[in-house]
């Protein structure tokens, strides 16, 4: 359904290579990088903005939320899910190669966000008896990105 809205799919996302990965191409200024960053950030926070405004409006016109739900809500998502994209776009971790909002994203950040996720879970879960197992959680997930990191940084100085 959301790719016929859109043309194309606006969840979707390519993994590449880490030759990919680079910020940018070498010919390419940084202005033009970020002018491209912010407009995939601008249409990837709009929708999630009009998804937020959307279920806010039933219950800002029953009574059952407040009505500057529909000013926070798709300004918080806007933020959110647009500083994101952006963000991701401007550093690398993703790449816009075409200009649809349909980023690549490099395999060692699809690495690191994906085991660092799981890693919280089997953290939280193995501790959950425990008094602080979000604590244990967040200790398995950093563990995770920081051995992700090191192999991504050892990769890079072995490339050279």
């Amino acid at each position: 359904m959301w790719g016929r809205i859109w043309g194309r799919s606006l969840f979707a996302a390519e993994v590449c290579s880490l030759h990919d990965s680079a910020p940018g191409n070498m010919h390419e200024s940084v202005n033009s990088r970020v002018r491209k960053a912010a407009r995939s950030g601008i249409m990837f926070g709009g929708a999630f903005a009009a998804l937020a405004l959307a279920r806010a409006i039933p219950g800002a016109v029953t009574g059952r939320a407040s009505p500057l739900l529909l000013v926070e809500g798709p300004l918080a998502a806007f933020a959110i899910f647009g500083g994101a994209a952006f963000l991701l776009l401007v550093t690398g971790a993703a790449i816009n190669t075409t200009n649809s909002v349909d980023p690549k994203v490099s395999r060692w950040f699809a690495w690191l966000v994906a085991g660092a996720v799981a890693a919280f879970f089997l953290g939280f879960i193995v501790t959950m008896s425990t008094e602080s197992p979000f604590r244990w959680g967040g200790v398995a997930a950093g563990l995770w990105a920081a051995v992700v990191l090191l192999a991504w940084g050892a990769s890079r100085l072995s490339a050279r």
